[in-house]
């Protein structure tokens, strides 16, 4: 118990001075504040909300400045109620005092013929500089693609690099797959032939009772027994054939399945080991009988 009481103490610890670095790290780092995109006409306006929304996300991300919660302000209006107008030093520095920042980042998206401009300006109230970094796009998600760049070219921040593909590892080719179409085509007509063979010789057993009750005391009742007995031959000899024909394609297609599966899983065993897998049919009693051997010698 005093162990896990320590380890716990010990956590707790190292969470609180992690969140004490944190903060201090956090309290360094120059405040910030994202005014509302400046959209011109011909431009849709969801696109300055998703830029807004984008670049407030990407400085939190690129950890170099503490942006300023709530929601953006519009410069036009910032400056009206302060009575200076226009992107210079002496007009940009009141509306950062106003908001208790040292940097104002200003995007400004217009339209230029089929391309859409996006210029992103970062004001420095403590020296006064003005920075601006210009992107053009074809197309919103060209645009928005784009941000991440200006944010890190405007803060002199390197360029984002894409982490490098990995080799392509060498996979062993697989096991050929038995061919097990073969097999279960006997199979299926060595199953067709038995039930064939089954009903004929059901027709067998009917023709033959038939044959058997007759009693003929006309020529008429004579031929009808004739023929009863004609058709039960037929049907006796043609249930023996299709027995026999659907009992060996039935078994073939059974020694081939087998031989297939064996020698596909021979074939995954270590080349220095001898496959003695086989599949044989042999005389037995009153038959045939399926003999296999497998393993290695």
């Amino acid at each position: 118990m005093r162990l896990v009481s320590l380890s716990l103490s010990v956590a707790s610890l190292c969470a609180v001075a992690a969140t004490h670095t944190q903060i201090a790290r956090a309290q360094d780092m120059p405040a910030a504040a994202v005014l509302e995109t400046q959209v011109a006409g011909g431009v849709d306006a969801g696109t300055g909300g998703a830029v807004d929304r984008l670049i407030r996300a990407e400085l939190d991300g690129l950890g170099t400045v503490r942006t300023s919660s709530g929601v953006a302000l519009d410069l036009g209006e910032v400056q009206l109620a302060l009575g200076c107008v226009g992107e210079t030093p002496e007009c940009l520095g009141p509306v950062a005092a106003e908001l208790s920042v040292a940097l104002l980042v200003i995007p400004h998206l217009d339209q230029s013929g089929a391309e859409q401009m996006l210029t992103i300006a970062l004001f420095d109230r403590r020296d006064g500089s003005i920075h601006r970094v210009v992107r053009r796009a074809q197309s919103r998600p060209e645009l928005l693609d784009a941000i991440e760049g200006q944010l890190r070219e405007l803060f002199g921040l390197p360029a984002a690099v894409d982490p490098e593909p990995g080799p392509i590892p060498t996979l062993p080719p697989p096991p050929s797959d038995p061919d097990l179409v073969p097999g279960i085509t006997l199979m299926v007509v060595g199953a067709i032939g038995l039930g064939v063979g089954g009903a004929m010789g059901a027709l067998h057993l009917d023709a033959q009772s038939e044959f058997e009750a007759a009693r003929p005391s006309t020529m008429a009742e004579a031929d009808a027994a004739a023929d009863a007995l004609s058709r039960s031959e037929t049907f006796a000899i043609t249930a023996d054939v299709l027995f026999a024909v659907g009992g060996v394609a039935l078994a073939g297609g059974l020694v081939w399945l087998l031989a297939e599966v064996l020698s596909a899983g021979g074939e995954a065993d270590s080349a220095t080991d001898t496959d003695t897998d086989e599949v044989t049919l042999r005389p037995g009693r009153g038959g045939y009988a399926l003999q296999l051997e497998w393993g290695t010698r």
